[in-house]
């Protein structure tokens, strides 16, 4: 059998990312070389034309590079848009060749090998936040001898236990963000959903290097089919995203294309077994887009603990994008449980996995057996070690984790696979072996026993009630024994509800009553006229939790409803009546009634001078805001004016008063009456 070696990271160029207050001097003309400026085509990638017109190529003449030459990616300041990007590249001699228009990040093309003046340029250009050259990114794997073995790292695992739970659902899918995978496979090809070659804008999504293929085959081969290896997640399926060459080779432009391809097309989990020592822009980008759509993202952690020559000749550095918020990277043990002699360190780490015994190991059988390429070996099997074989079987894990419980949340899925891992090395968390080795079988108990987040049923967002009382419905996770709603203004003024119930009824109901305000019961949560947001989350502990405990699963999204808006309708004066003299010129406590008694809160007007009517600018008007409080017995629906004028006819009316943005209520009628001449 040939012998597949991959090389771990990317020979990285300097790191250039530049920002400064100098403004630019006048643009020059438009080189000859430079293409006319234009956006990327709708659903198409954004990539620099060496890699959008060849399959895989990192630069024209496929020489070894560190960078992408002719192009540098600029990301202007907030506020700016495309005409000042343009004016930005003419500066530098270039045109901007394509945008990411989901992140406001440009591709400049320039001439080749002026890519270092270019960046000095955009140093000192005040609307440019950063800039950087792309980047060449190798895929992470470590070369060892190619034989069948028996797959050790499963059991290492625990997931033939883990199987008995879960073998993994269809509905989950694993998108290998990678070299692409042998598409014909025996142990592959029932499981590929949505191929995609980034470079090509084409499904043709074949490997031509054998890295992805290995990668796919450790999280995902098929099994039960009498022949080859198995999966991690054997029932899941694999989305294969080809941003890597024949030679192990991609740039940060075709991995953030492909991140954001597979997320747009359903993958749950993204699958990163590359990465260099430099943070830049785009990848960064990609990983909060790919977040923010509630996918969970593995990375390797890298080969570089001891040999630095693949990781731009420095020892042991952080790996991007592992080294990201929002990533989960994974580092390497050997056969032992012991750290990977090539396995990366640090506080970025989160976990490991089996990656095999580096080259040299006097029992390479020990390195992860998985599919190979047919091509480069013949049988289709092969045995690759690395943390690049790590990374694929956390993400197998992963999938099982969400097929035993699709509720769960991205971050939920990384908090089961951190705090089930089996402790390695010093106690608790810890830069060699982060929290742990993953375990499967105890992440799918943990993922039984959780709760997801509770789908709203009813009211309709933005709908409005027929009347004051609210039945808010839900559907519960599975396992569910408690829930806690919350319900409140939306303009956060005035009184909310939070409740947490756990009677065994009412959570099979999935429902709640709001009900409406009445007076002398202290229940005000329900006003007229008010929008309210709502929003469930639930548990399955068996005992009370309170509102900080961690057992909680995530919140709903919140809905908004309306409550009916309240009328004037039947309001009546009961004191002064309606065209009475009163006794004198002192304060008088106008009283009045209304057949509602949600109607807690009052605007009144008093004027001496006209009848509203007439010009209802003039009138003297007095607001009050009263709240009946909890224990009343009576409306309070009355107010003390100040001291009056004598022999004057005074009109005043009153509506209901809801608080905030409330639906505007019509005034009542006017009424009127009459104080005494003085004394």
């Amino acid at each position: 059998m040939s012998r597949l070696v991959f090389r771990a990271l990317l020979v990285m160029f300097a790191a250039l990312s530049f920002s400064g207050p100098t403004a630019p001097s006048g643009p020059p003309s438009t080189p000859a070389y430079a293409q006319a400026a234009r956006p990327s085509e709708d659903g198409a990638p954004c990539l620099p034309p060496a890699l959008s017109t060849r399959a895989g190529a990192v630069t024209p003449a496929d020489e070894p590079r560190s960078y992408v030459p002719g192009v540098v990616i600029v990301q202007l300041r907030p506020g700016f848009e495309t005409a000042q990007a343009a004016a930005v590249a003419e500066t530098v001699g270039g045109t901007v060749h394509c945008r990411f228009a989901d992140w406001d990040i440009y591709l400049v093309q320039v001439a080749p090998g002026s890519e270092a003046d270019a960046l000095a340029q955009l140093q000192d250009h005040p609307w440019v936040a950063s800039a950087q050259v792309d980047r060449v990114v190798r895929v992470h794997g470590i070369p060892n001898d190619v034989r069948f073995m028996q797959q050790w790292a499963l059991g290492k695992i625990n997931a033939p236990a883990a199987w008995d739970i879960s073998t993994g659902s269809s509905e989950v899918i694993i998108a290998i963000v990678d070299s692409g995978i042998d598409l014909t496979h025996p142990d592959l090809q029932s499981k590929i959903v949505l191929p995609f070659n980034v470079a090509n804008n084409s499904a043709n999504a074949m490997d031509d290097n054998g890295h992805g293929t290995h990668v796919a085959g450790i999280a995902a081969a098929a099994s039960d089919n009498g022949t080859g290896v198995t999966g991690v997640a054997w029932g899941a399926r694999i989305m294969p995203v080809k941003v890597v060459n024949d030679k192990g080779e991609s740039t940060e432009t075709l991995i953030a294309n492909g991140m954001k391809y597979a997320v747009d097309k359903g993958a749950q989990i993204i699958n990163l077994s590359l990465g260099g020592p430099d943070p830049d822009i785009i990848l960064q980008e990609a990983v909060n887009y790919a977040y923010s759509k509630g996918a969970l993202v593995i990375a390797s952690a890298g080969n570089c603990y001891s040999e630095g020559t693949e990781c731009d000749g420095k020892i042991n550095p952080p790996i991007y994008p592992a080294a990201y918020p929002h990533v989960l990277a994974v580092g390497g043990t050997d056969a032992q449980d012991g750290h990977a002699s090539y396995s990366e360190t640090g506080d970025y780490v989160d976990l490991v996995a089996p990656g095999g015994d580096p080259p040299g190991s006097t029992n390479p059988a020990q390195g992860i057996l998985g599919t190979a390429l047919r091509t480069k070996e013949p049988s289709g099997y092969g045995v690759q070690s690395g943390t690049s074989q790590a990374a694929p079987h956390v993400s197998g894990v992963a999938a099982l984790v969400w097929s035993v419980n699709p509720t769960l949340t991205n971050d939920q899925v990384a908090q089961v696979l951190t705090s089930t891992a089996a402790d390695l090395g010093p106690p608790g968390q810890d830069p060699t072996f982060g929290a742990g080795r993953v375990n499967a079988l105890a992440a799918l108990q943990a993922a039984r026993a959780l709760t997801g987040a509770p789908a709203l049923v009813s009211p309709a967002e933005g709908s409005a009630l027929p009347g004051m009382g609210a039945t808010l419905r839900w559907t519960n996770p599975p396992n569910t024994t408690q829930y806690q709603i919350q319900v409140i203004p939306a303009n956060n003024d005035g009184p909310g509800l939070n409740l947490i119930i756990g009677d065994p009824d009412m959570v099979a109901a999935a429902s709640y009553t709001v009900p409406p305000p009445v007076l002398g019961q202290g229940n005000y949560i329900m006003l007229p006229g008010m929008s309210y947001t709502w929003r469930v989350r639930a548990t399955a502990k068996a005992t009370f939790a309170p509102e900080d405990d961690p057992s909680w699963g995530p919140w709903s999204l919140p809905r908004t409803y309306r409550t009916p808006a309240p009328s004037s309708a039947g309001l009546r004066p009961t004191h002064p009546a309606a065209g009475a003299t009163v006794p004198s010129s002192a304060p008088q406590t106008l009283r009045w009634e209304h057949a509602d008694p949600s109607l807690f809160y009052w605007e009144v007007q008093v004027s001496g001078d006209t009848r509203f009517d007439a010009d209802p600018t003039t009138a003297t008007s007095f607001v009050w805001w009263n709240l009946v409080h909890g224990g009343s017995t009576s409306p309070l629906n009355s107010w003390t004016t100040p001291p009056l004028a004598a022999q004057t006819t005074y009109y005043w009316r009153v509506r209901p008063r809801v608080q905030g943005d409330g639906v505007p209520v019509d005034w009542g009628p006017v009424w009127s009456f009459t104080t005494p001449p003085a004394p």
